[in-house]
């Protein structure tokens, strides 16, 4: 089952601070002094990355409220407010205000150095702020709704600040195509504060979070990775089964009768479909959370017998379920709403959802949400209605 991420407006956040950049590690030890100092204020929307007239950049100075470091109090009619250390800012604070300034690079290693050699007290009091945040509270819920610590390094700052941008404001994040995403410029500051706290591990490709250490040392969960090697195999795979299905295209056209019973029974075609959507949305079931492979489906949203070629092996047609909600999904007994992802039971469970491991408010992952599989959907509801309706 999914968990909820962190009521913001508890840590007296707003969604803006919770991902926000460019802020790295050194300038937001170096506001951290001048905060305790008394000379920094922040200007809403102020983007000047130099100190001028003491003005902190709102990129920086946001994303430190949302680490809980610091705070400032909005009033009517005034543009620039002082912005205090809050009790952990002053701890830390005290540790480091007669240190030298911090490198500000966006390569935290030079900065770590400088406050391990100043003082690794003020080290384990920097971190111990960044697990206690909201900031970091997020991400671990984040790891866990995901089903995986490994992420794609190119898709992940997109997904991330999407996920949230939804969660916390009910909108869409779209990306233009035009120049750098939002997703790109801000969620890179959460990443380099990862790397400071060796957090996580980067290759050309991936990310890795070091999910127990961010939590605490406390390891909850337990994830299924998929390796390279496992990774290399599924590509492998997927491209010769796509070769396989263009044929089949050719020979018989996409909605031959034909070429349908062949794809049905065609194992390969089966398995490029299970590859692909548990490699996009890990091996978990998108109700319960189950990360047992073997007791997971690969369900199709739009049954295979009634697709043609294309749609049976379009991951985008599927949604990973154990097979209680399979069994359920496949026989119309549930459905999930096209737009939002939300729940719909038949009457016939009203009173048995607990027994069926489903929650009345439970809404679809936001990232199956995607506009192809939304019309999948529309096509389950339908059925799902009619066969209800006449029940």
């Amino acid at each position: 089952m999914k968990v909820a991420y962190e009521n913001i407006s508890a840590y007296g956040v707003q969604f803006k601070q919770l991902i926000s950049g460019p802020a790295p590690v050194g300038r937001v030890l170096n506001y951290i002094k001048l905060a305790g100092e008394g000379c920094l204020k922040h200007r809403n929307g102020n983007r000047d990355l130099y100190l001028k007239n003491n003005i902190a950049s709102a990129w920086c100075s946001e994303f430190m409220v949302g680490l809980g470091l610091v705070y400032y109090i909005e009033e009517l009619h005034v543009k620039i407010s002082d912005l205090k250390l809050t009790a952990i800012g002053k701890e830390i604070y005290e540790l480091i205000k007669n240190s030298s300034k911090f490198d500000e690079s966006s390569d935290p290693s030079i900065c770590l150095k400088q406050l391990k050699d100043y003082s690794v007290l003020a080290y384990d009091k920097f971190f111990e702020s960044f697990k206690n945040s909201v900031v970091c509270k997020n991400l671990c819920k984040y790891i866990v709704n995901n089903g995986t610590n490994k992420y794609n390094k190119y898709e992940f700052k997109d997904d991330y600040f999407g996920t949230f941008k939804y969660y916390y404001t009910g909108e869409e994040y779209l990306i233009n195509g035009v120049g750098a995403s939002t997703g790109s410029n801000r969620v890179p500051s959460l990443i380099q504060f990862c790397q400071f706290f060796d957090c996580m591990k980067t290759d050309r490709e991936f990310l890795v979070f070091d999910y127990a250490k961010l939590k605490g040392n406390v390891p909850d969960v337990s994830f299924i990775p998929i390796d390279f090697v496992t990774k290399e195999k599924i590509i492998a795979e997927s491209q010769w089964h796509e070769k396989l299905i263009e044929d089949l295209v050719d020979k018989y056209g996409i909605s031959g009768t034909i070429a349908r019973e062949m794809v049905v029974r065609n194992s390969e075609v089966q398995s490029l479909f299970r590859n692909n959507l548990f490699a996009k949305y890990g091996v978990r079931c998108a109700v319960c959370g189950k990360t047992i492979e073997k007791v997971l489906i690969a369900s199709h949203i739009k049954p295979a017998s009634k697709c043609d070629v294309i749609e049976k092996a379009n991951c985008e047609n599927g949604i990973v379920l154990c097979a209680l909600h399979d069994k359920l999904f496949d026989r119309y007994l549930i459905t999930f709403d096209c737009q939002s992802g939300k729940l719909i039971y038949a009457e016939i469970l009203k009173e048995k959802l607990k027994k069926y491991q489903l929650e009345q408010d439970f809404c679809l992952p936001q990232e199956y949400l995607t506009k192809e599989r939304k019309t999948f959907l529309k096509y389950h509801n339908k059925v799902f209605f009619d066969k209800n309706h006449k029940t």
